[in-house]
């Protein structure tokens, strides 16, 4: 099984399909994603990915916790530690924004497999150490 770090923006997206055309596309993507997990992968998710959600989303860490519950999809959380926080900083000074490097960080310190969010030009950078995808990249 798959372990996949998820970008707050592949939850949010999902959440606020009915935001317009790019949300709904981008809903059916992760629908089919979600769709596969419990099969396939385990959701990784972190502190700073529970304040983006709930920040833009308004879904509470426990929220997102029942959501993954009732579909099955085995999760884990990972906290950032030491290492992370060094390692977001390295990946700053290499021009990538503090958020997304912390991201970075969480997966690649956490030993995730892939990356999946619908920014994959703002983790150029890591693509060395770690894959970095879309949903729509999971597909069977």
């Amino acid at each position: 099984m798959l372990r996949i770090y998820l970008d707050s923006n592949v939850f949010i997206a999902y959440i606020k399909s009915d935001m317009g055309k790019p949300f709904r596309m981008m809903y059916r993507d992760v629908e089919e994603f979600f769709r596969q997990c419990p099969q396939n992968y385990a959701i990784v998710l972190s502190d700073s990915a529970f304040e983006e959600i709930k920040k833009y989303a308004y879904y509470s860490e426990e929220a997102v916790m029942e959501f993954f519950k009732g579909l099955e999809i085995k999760t884990e959380v990972v906290a950032v530690g030491k290492n992370d926080a060094r390692l977001t900083s390295e990946l700053c000074k290499k021009g990538m924004h503090e958020a997304d490097a912390l991201h970075a960080a969480l997966a690649i310190n956490s030993k995730c497999d892939i990356l999946l969010t619908f920014n994959k030009k703002h983790f150029r950078i890591v693509q060395n150490f770690i894959a970095v995808k879309e949903p729509n990249e999971l597909m069977e």
